[in-house]
């Protein structure tokens, strides 16, 4: 017998077979991405961060990597400064406006043409994984649907609006996440919560049209 859980609204989930299924049945991205730890340092980023989270399906080739080195080296003061104002274990939960400002700077610094948020929130959630959702074509419209497209709305806005409306949806289904990522102990909260928001959102959009956001 499954258990259904909502984890947006009209979202209903089987939240321990998906989290078991992608750890074990599938496997490759838990192994390769999850597990590895870069080694580098928690208040900077190295080329390491965004190899491994190429291995997410990031589509990070010659030409990515430089826009987002690039963006990297051209901020590198400002980009150690708000990792260093982001506690390690920052959550969604309880996170002060301080600290969701840090990280929305983070965003509105890294991201732009070819460093595409879909790949920076990969190698943020690294960094911080329990703060940081990853935010892929294939779950943007999941998003979309509780923190509506806005134009010319910066990341750091877009950030602040994503910590208030899904981090309660977060919480609020703490203890079914928690037992889902037991035996799992690469996973944090948030990964098994966006673990579950993408498969979903895969049964329904056309693989076709997944791609870099």
């Amino acid at each position: 017998m499954t258990t259904q859980t909502e984890l947006l609204p009209g979202l209903w989930v089987d939240v321990h077979t998906t989290v078991h299924e992608y750890c074990v049945r599938d496997g490759l991205a838990y192994r390769y991405f999850d597990l590895i730890e870069p080694g580098t340092d928690p208040d900077d980023l190295a080329p390491a961060d965004v190899w491994i989270a190429n291995n997410l399906n990031a589509r990070v080739q010659l030409a990515e990597f430089a826009a987002i080195w690039g963006r990297v080296e051209a901020h590198r003061d400002a980009v150690k400064e708000a990792l260093r104002a982001v506690p390690v274990r920052a959550a969604m939960s309880g996170a002060d406006d301080a600290v969701v400002q840090a990280a929305g700077t983070l965003l509105d610094l890294l991201c732009g043409p070819r460093a595409h948020g879909s790949r920076i929130t990969k190698i943020l959630h690294k960094k911080r994984p329990d703060l940081f959702p990853i935010i892929d074509a294939r779950v943007q419209p999941l998003f979309d649907a509780v923190v509506p497209p806005v134009t010319e709305r910066s990341w750091s806005e877009y950030f602040a609006e994503v910590v208030g409306a899904i981090g309660p949806w977060v919480d609020r289904n703490a203890r079914v996440l928690d037992e889902a990522r037991e035996g799992f102990p690469a996973l944090s909260r948030l990964r098994a919560y966006d673990i579950c928001l993408w498969r979903s959102a895969g049964a329904v959009v056309p693989i076709a049209e997944v791609d870099d956001v």
